[in-house]
C-alpha cells in the first residue's frame, strides 16, 4: 500500500521495491544516530539523549502516518517520506546503544552479558509487537488506503509511553559522578 500511495508506477514490483528502499535508508542512519546521541549522552546526560531520541522516534513515526500521498502533494510525498525515515533511523540509532548503556550503568556491573542480551531481546520484542499490530489491523481493515496509517499512529502514541518512562527514571550514577 505504501508503494502504491507514494510511488506511482505501472509496475507493482517497482512500487514495492521503492517502499522497501525507503524503509531501508533508515537503517543507514542508525550509526550516525549512535554517534550523535552518544555525544549528547556524554555531554548532557544519558537520560537527556534517550529522551530526545524517543521524542524524535515518536514524532517521525506519527509524521509518516500523517503524510499525504503522491496524489495529494506530488513528488514531495516520497521526498518527505525519505527525509522523515532518515530522521527516524537516526533516532533509533541513538536509542539502541543508548538504552543499553543507560541500563548497564544503572546496574553497575551486574551480569552485563545477560542484561545486554535482555536489552537486545526487548528490541526484537518491539518488532514482534509491530508485526502483531500489522496482522490485527490487516485482519480488521484489509488493504484499505487508511489502514496502514493505524500502526504508525499507534507507534507515535507508544512514544508518549516511552517519554513518561524516561521522565520517571534518574540519570545514571556513572554520569552523575563525572
Amino acid at each position: 500500500v505504501i508503494g502504491e500511495l507514494f510511488f506511482p508506477s505501472s509496475s507493482e514490483f517497482l512500487q514495492t521495491l521503492s517502499s522497501l528502499a525507503v524503509f531501508a535508508v533508515g537503517f543507514l542512519m542508525r550509526p550516525v544516530g549512535g554517534v550523535f546521541f552518544g555525544h549528547i549522552g556524554d555531554r548532557v546526560g544519558r537520560k537527556a539523549a534517550l529522551t530526545i531520541s524517543v521524542i524524535g522516534m515518536a514524532l517521525a513515526t506519527l509524521c509518516i502516518g500523517l503524510l499525504p500521498g503522491y496524489r495529494e502533494i506530488g513528488v514531495m510525498a516520497p521526498i518527505l517520506l525519505v527525509l522523515i525515515r532518515l530522521f527516524q533511523g537516526m533516532c533509533v540509532g541513538g536509542e539502541g546503544a543508548g538504552s543499553a548503556i543507560f541500563i548497564l550503568e544503572h546496574l553497575d556491573g551486574y551480569k552485563p552479558g545477560l542484561i545486554g542480551g535482555i536489552v537486545q531481546a526487548s528490541n526484537m520484542f518491539g518488532a514482534l509487537l509491530a508485526n502483531f499490530v500489522a496482522i490485527v489491523v490487516g485482519n480488521f481493515y484489509g488493504n484499505d488506503d487508511f489502514a496502514w496509517r493505524i500502526g504508525f499512529f499507534f507507534g507515535g502514541a507508544m512514544g508518549v509511553v516511552g517519554l513518561y518512562l524516561r521522565f520517571s527514571v534518574t540519570e545514571t550514577p556513572q554520569f552523575q559522578d563525572v
